[in-house]
């Protein structure tokens, strides 16, 4: 160290275990269902042993066994998290929890949009590119009904308008929003292949 100079106090961290199967709040990964690691062991041939005798379990692996609806173990797939959340949005709306119930509608809308770019190799970090995507990808380009894809925006300018705006939501608009939001959860779900 040259004069003046003081040590640094930040010490050495070891490096964090991973938490394969640990529950995961908000939503899948970002690049889709697996693991990045597992990914780029399968890419760069290092999916086995030496000479290919076994073949090692990832702990997505794992995780996918003990899980159920498709995925790893307290992990819910994007259409399965969309329903929870028009189920949230109708409790909300009973309890006179309008703006909330409107929030909920849209996230159910939100997953499923995300589901249905998922099945097409597509991510987007923000809603607003989700929202995009889904109209390019989804609505022009594979054959989805225009009004589904008008349904998104609507519910994304509903939302942000009670969650950030002045504006408030009255059971009647909350309703609105989960019966709107239960279309376009129908409508991705009957598109999806399989």
């Amino acid at each position: 160290m040259g004069a003046g100079r003081r040590a640094s106090r930040v010490g050495h961290r070891p490096a964090r275990s991973p938490r394969s199967c640990r529950l995961r709040l908000g939503r899948a990964p970002a690049h889709g269902s697996g693991s990045l690691a597992a990914l780029v062991r399968q890419r760069h041939g290092r999916d086995g042993a030496p000479g290919g005798e076994r073949r090692r379990r990832s702990g997505q692996e794992a995780c996918a066994r003990a899980g159920a609806d498709g995925g790893p173990a307290g992990r819910l797939t994007a259409l399965a998290r969309s329903r929870q959340e028009l189920e949230a949005a109708r409790l909300l709306a009973e309890g006179d929890f309008g703006a909330q119930a409107v929030s909920r509608a849209y996230y159910a809308a939100f997953y499923a949009a995300e589901q249905a770019l998922a099945s097409l190799g597509e991510s987007r970090s923000k809603h607003s590119g989700v929202i995009s995507a889904f109209g390019r990808h989804v609505v022009r380009e594979g054959g989805l009904e225009e009004g589904i894809g008008r349904i998104l925006r609507s519910l994304f300018e509903q939302r942000n308008d009670v969650d950030y705006g002045e504006a408030d939501a009255s059971r009647e608009d909350a309703e609105l929003a989960i019966r709107d939001a239960q279309r376009f959860v129908d409508a991705v779900e009957s598109w999806l292949p399989g």
